[in-house]
């Protein structure tokens, strides 16, 4: 529960700061731009757009050398317009998209003539944070988007396809909200496992610190012998 607590705090830091950045770009965009690529890559963003009205572009900020010409899917700017239509003026992240090859979250902002500002988010840290989290024989993390579609797992074939463990009652239990303790099957794992989970309030990202039962009951096993 400590675990998963401090990895919530972690993310919900980072995505403010990220936030943070996407609106300073987009608030200076039409201004000198030349910090822009050292700034962006730091937060993971690859690049700022805006699109005007009939959704052509009108300015595009880069974060980087390595950044690469990609074709936006019309499904993801007409899915970002309704995202942003709903809430004018505000900033809103939306679930895991396909980007340029690699799952992706999305910053987007409608402004008040029109355009839409948008920038595609890699996942980067977010795996990064995952990875570091190991113990016991197969103790990890895991986090989900706020569909419940996995970011960030030990098997990198649920990452790379963006799984959906919206069924897992654990995992409902995140995109709820809550934070606790609960007990559950993972198919991946194969195994029954106990978790402290919560939430990440700024973008209602999942984030929760799982163990196999049975690893706690040979410790407890060890432990009697002992005595």
């Amino acid at each position: 529960m400590i675990i998963a607590k401090n990895l919530s705090l972690a993310l919900s830091r980072y995505s403010q700061d990220a936030i943070a950045v996407f609106d300073f770009v987009v608030s200076h965009s039409r201004e000198s731009t030349s910090s822009y690529p050292k700034l962006l890559p730091m937060f993971d963003i690859r690049e700022v757009m805006l699109l005007d009205a009939d959704n052509q572009l009108i300015l595009q900020v880069t974060g980087g050398d390595e950044h690469t010409d990609v074709t936006l899917d019309p499904d993801i700017i007409a899915e970002l317009r309704l995202l942003t239509a709903a809430k004018p003026g505000e900033i809103v992240v939306s679930g895991l998209r396909q980007y340029d090859g690699a799952p992706h979250f999305f910053i987007a902002q409608l402004l008040a003539d029109g355009t839409v500002a948008l920038a595609p988010w890699s996942t980067r840290y977010v795996i990064e944070l995952q990875q570091s989290i190991a113990f016991g024989e197969l103790g990890h993390s895991m986090m989900v988007d706020h569909q419940g579609l996995v970011v960030a797992h030990p098997n990198p074939e649920w990452q790379r396809v963006s799984k959906d463990a919206s069924g897992l009652s654990v995992v409902q239990a995140m995109l709820d909200g809550r934070t606790g303790v609960m007990q559950f099957y993972s198919p991946p794992m194969d195994a029954d496992m106990i978790a402290g989970y919560t939430y990440v309030p700024t973008t209602g990202w999942g984030v929760m610190v799982p163990q196999p039962i049975r690893e706690l009951e040979a410790n407890v096993d060890r432990t009697c012998q002992r005595l």
